[in-house]
């Protein structure tokens, strides 16, 4: 009736985000629950932090070598060791706040869909209840993928809606226990952007991928520094489409079509469009004026 809810929550610094995080997590109605933190090689401090201000919190010290999917699966390994079937892991950003309900969201659609991965609607602390990302729905022969609702209101959809979707992210999402076990680790391949190909391929075992319109989380403003920024150089395109921090790297992009498609063809499509795609961002994202800084609020 009850599960338990493992929250796994990898962080590399960032210290602030973390905090403000756990403080959510702190604040939850549903009370049975653990919180993982992996930190994989903090130097400023984030594992002093938590131990002193979140006791409860769980602290797993990664090498700096992790990454997110490395991170995960030690996460993941954790619980595994742990939990029964009847119980439940949800993982999250340190960059995400969330309203203190939103386990019991998540564990309310769980029960109302057992045989599903049911990931949380993402909105903006600064615009709370407009949709930012209300899930996916994708074309793996061309690479394309639609956001659903961006724009509208929360209230506007009855309680309890959900929406099917491709695939899941790593921010507020939940996986029944027994669907990690079917599904295994996460691929090492990716170091990032492995959560859209382990979604997958834990539909291959009969789950469903579904966002809960209950259950969201907030995001910062948009962060418009480094890769992430909205103006690119041609300088910065040898970074854009290969260092492990960027979304569009070929090597993502690649593992992507590989393991995300149904056949070789599909595959091979999917990586062209997926380049070709990412390449055409870049270049409509090409200015020349300065970039500005962005500090978080």
């Amino acid at each position: 009736m009850h599960p338990r809810v493992y929250l796994i929550i990898p962080v590399h610094n960032r210290k602030e985000y973390t905090r403000r995080c756990l403080e959510c997590l702190e604040k939850q109605t549903y009370i049975n629950h653990e919180g993982i933190l992996v930190d994989d090689g903090s130097s400023d401090g984030t594992s002093r932090m938590v131990a002193r201000r979140f006791p409860g919190v769980t602290v797993l010290e990664g090498s700096g070598q992790l990454w997110w999917v490395g991170a995960i699966n030690m996460g993941l390994q954790y619980v595994l060791e742990r939990a029964t079937d009847e119980d439940v892991v949800v993982l999250m950003n340190n960059d995400l706040t969330f309203d203190e309900n939103l386990l019991e969201l998540l564990v309310k659609a769980h029960k109302t869909h057992p045989l599903a991965v049911i990931g949380s609607v993402e909105s903006r602390q600064d615009a709370p209840g407009i949709i930012v990302h209300g899930g996916n729905r994708s074309n793996f022969w061309i690479a394309n993928s639609k956001r659903l609702n961006t724009g509208r209101h929360l209230n506007e959809f009855a309680a309890g809606h959900v929406e099917a979707v491709s695939y899941v992210t790593g921010r507020g999402v939940l996986f029944p226990i027994p669907a990690v076990r079917k599904t295994g680790l996460y691929d090492t391949r990716f170091v990032h952007r492995g959560d859209n190909e382990y979604g997958i391929r834990a539909t291959r075992h009969g789950y469903e991928l579904l966002v809960a319109y209950d259950a969201v989380v907030y995001h910062y403003s948009d962060d418009i520094t480094g890769l992430n920024r909205p103006e690119n150089r041609w300088s910065d395109l040898y970074r854009y489409l290969f260092d492990e921090h960027s979304y569009a790297n070929i090597k993502n992009i690649y593992w992507n079509a590989r393991l995300c498609s149904k056949n070789r063809l599909q595959g091979a499509s999917y990586f062209l469009f997926g380049v070709l795609r990412a390449l055409g961002h870049f270049i409509r994202r090409m200015k020349t004026t300065d970039h500005k800084t962005h500090e978080v609020p």
